[in-house]
C-alpha cells in the first residue's frame, strides 16, 4: 500500500531555516533580475541546485538565448 501518490517522485531533504527534515519536492524557479519567474522545476530534495539548473537549461535552451542580458 502506498502512503502517497508522490512515492516515486518525492524524497527526504533537510530545511536549514527550520532545522528539520521534510518529505516532498523542492520548487526551483529561474527568474529575471526584477523577480519575474521565467521557468520552474520540481525536483527531489537530494538533487543539487546546480544539477537542476543544468537540466532545465538543457531542456529549454531558449531561456538563455531569448534573454541575453540575463
Amino acid at each position: 500500500m502506498k502512503r502517497s501518490d508522490l512515492a516515486g517522485w518525492a524524497g527526504y531533504g533537510y530545511c536549514a531555516s527550520r532545522s528539520r527534515f521534510f518529505w516532498g519536492l523542492r520548487l526551483h524557479l529561474i527568474c529575471t533580475p526584477a523577480g519575474l519567474p521565467i521557468t520552474w522545476a520540481l525536483a527531489t530534495p537530494k538533487v543539487n541546485e546546480r544539477q537542476v539548473l543544468m537540466a532545465v537549461l538543457e531542456h529549454d535552451p531558449d531561456v538563455i538565448t531569448e534573454r541575453p542580458a540575463c
